[in-house]
């Protein structure tokens, strides 16, 4: 064997790192805090499925409220780097706006939909003082910001107004699609929005409608 069939002296076959304890543990949370609720998933849940030692946890995380914390920080990141790709490639003001709705028919039409993480948190955490409510008000800021810069680039009147409006529509939508394990609240969502912008736009600015709704049903 000469020196080219060799590894350098000192050389180790290098090995792919896994993710770290952090990011098990907050991914475990995640996946188990919205399937099952904040609530119903303990510390001990948590730390077992994650695989890890309970001094561990402690050592990244003060307490399951900084977990829960950092788990809405994180799906809110998640999200605004997503939509936010999305968005950059569309170019009409009226398709950017109905993106919105349009990502909500996919999400809730996927099987995988457990009502929005945000309403669902707001709903668990009643406690103002709460260290996740922080997040959750960090997440409903970015997102007014969001649908107000595309109503202004939509170059409609009122934006404050308009801005709240839509937002009403896709909270709405989120609440109802879990109530009714149905998919026909973020259609019915879909179709109003583009009835408002039209409005709000303008004849010569009609959006396309949506593809035909087909009723869902139940997933209960």
């Amino acid at each position: 064997m000469n020196s080219a069939d060799r590894l350098d002296e000192g050389s180790k076959p290098t090995q792919s790192a896994g993710p770290s304890v952090a990011d098990r543990l907050l991914s475990t949370a995640s996946a188990l805090f919205y399937r099952e609720g904040i609530h119903a998933v303990g510390i001990q849940r948590v730390i077992e499925e994650a695989g890890v030692a309970k001094a561990s946890l402690y050592a990244h995380y003060r307490s399951k409220d900084d977990l829960v914390a950092a788990y809405l920080r994180q799906r809110s990141k998640e999200m605004q780097t997503t939509l936010e790709a999305e968005l950059a490639r569309i170019t009409d003001p009226t398709q950017r706006l109905l993106h919105l709705f349009d990502r909500n028919v996919a999400w809730v039409d996927s099987g995988a939909f457990r009502g929005c993480p945000f309403q669902n948190a707001q709903s668990e955490l009643s406690c103002p003082t709460h260290p996740a409510r922080a997040a959750l008000a960090e997440h409903q800021a970015w997102m007014r910001a969001l649908v107000t810069r595309l109503v202004h680039a939509a170059g409609i009147d009122n934006a404050e107004l308009f801005t709240g409006a839509l937002l009403a529509l896709l909270t709405g939508a989120g609440a109802r699609a879990l109530a009714e394990q149905s998919a026909a609240a973020a259609h019915d969502a879909r179709w109003a929005a583009a009835q408002l912008i039209a409005a709000a736009r303008g004849p010569r600015n009609t959006p396309a409608p949506a593809k035909a709704h087909r009723p869902t049903r139940s997933r209960r």
